[in-house]
């Protein structure tokens, strides 16, 4: 059932200010919610280095994560309703979720083509569900993209893998993305390995908890 109201126009301009404000608090409300729970989370950024004298290339790397404290990517607090349409139309995870556009370290080179979502639009008949719907896989596909990695398992640890087909001799380039934690692990161990170097590169990565956002 309809609800229709009558009045004059400084009484309907005042009603449709007053629900402009109430859904403007409810989009400040989302967006306030969606940061405070990504805040929650620690947050670490990492590079690979090239310090050979000449590129390389076909180099996998892989990270050793202790169990319990990674955060995959299908864990990722979403935005809510009053702040989907936003967040999708300004690709939020390309904004947040990654390293970029530092004069010193490239960009990761590697990231899977976007998927192409059909312009919600183009159906007149389409529910505001769908609609919805729609956005939310939109926004998850942006998510999938920049975590890129392909995951393993052992016993102790998560693993995190992917491949940087060609890197420069002294050259620095970003990882797919930002690493999210539960808890900031005390260390993690990884694994390099490319087609022109013979050695395989181990080490671990000791972790200042107050490096870490």
């Amino acid at each position: 059932t309809e609800i229709s109201f009558s009045g004059s126009k400084s009484e309907e301009e005042k009603y449709a200010s007053i629900r402009k404000l109430i859904r403007k608090l409810r989009e400040y409300n989302h967006i306030s919610e969606y940061f405070k729970q990504i805040d929650a989370y620690a947050t670490l950024s990492l590079i690979v280095s090239n310090v050979g004298n000449t590129y390389d290339e076909d180099i996998d790397v892989k990270l050793y994560i202790p169990k319990g404290y990674l955060l995959f990517s299908e864990e990722i607090p979403k935005p809510g309703l009053f702040f989907l349409d936003e967040a999708v139309d300004i690709k939020l995870p390309n904004i947040i979720f990654r390293g970029s556009q530092h004069p010193e370290i490239d960009d990761y080179s590697q990231y899977p083509i976007e998927r192409y979502i059909t312009p919600m639009l183009a159906n007149p008949f389409k529910s505001r569900d769908d609609e919805i719907e729609e956005q939310r896989q939109e926004y998850d596909n942006y998510v999938e993209r920049i975590f890129c990695y392909e995951t393993k398992e052992t016993k102790d640890f998560d693993v995190l893998c992917f491949n940087i087909p060609y890197l420069k001799q002294h050259t620095k380039m970003f990882f797919p993305s930002y690493l999210l934690f539960n808890d900031t692990p005390d260390e993690i161990r990884y694994d390099i390995r490319a087609k022109r170097s013979p050695d395989v590169y181990r080490g671990i990565l000791t972790i200042k908890k107050d490096i870490v956002n």
